[in-house]
């Protein structure tokens, strides 16, 4: 995903999640509420001045809007160690633990 589509994602869901429509959040903003949608669809990159000022509306820092998310810290480190296990191992070992994954996740879904 883009980055302008994903900063349109987040500032769709911190405006969601305030309970304000596209239309208020405009309105508190100064712009018009296709502004508001251009930007939550990913299709305009406002400038930082603007998306400072969205942010504000919306009544959160915006440096918490621009950072990367936090990781799905659990799953992220077993991926990480999985993957850290299959590196020193084979081309053969790796694709024997996919195959059993596979198996497993068929049986089972």
């Amino acid at each position: 995903m883009s980055v302008t589509k994903t900063l349109g994602a987040r500032f769709a869901k911190l405006r969601k999640g305030a309970g304000l429509t596209q239309e208020k959040l405009a309105e508190r903003c100064g712009v018009t509420d296709q502004t508001i949608g251009r930007l939550e669809r990913g299709d305009h990159l406002p400038s930082i001045e603007r998306l400072a000022e969205i942010a504000d509306a919306l009544g959160v820092d915006l440096g918490d809007v621009i950072r990367p998310p936090p990781r799905d810290q659990p799953i992220d480190d077993v991926l990480a160690s999985l993957t850290a296990l299959l590196r020193r191992r084979g081309l053969a070992d790796t694709k024997l633990v996919h195959d059993l994954a596979a198996k497993i996740f068929e049986r089972y879904s």
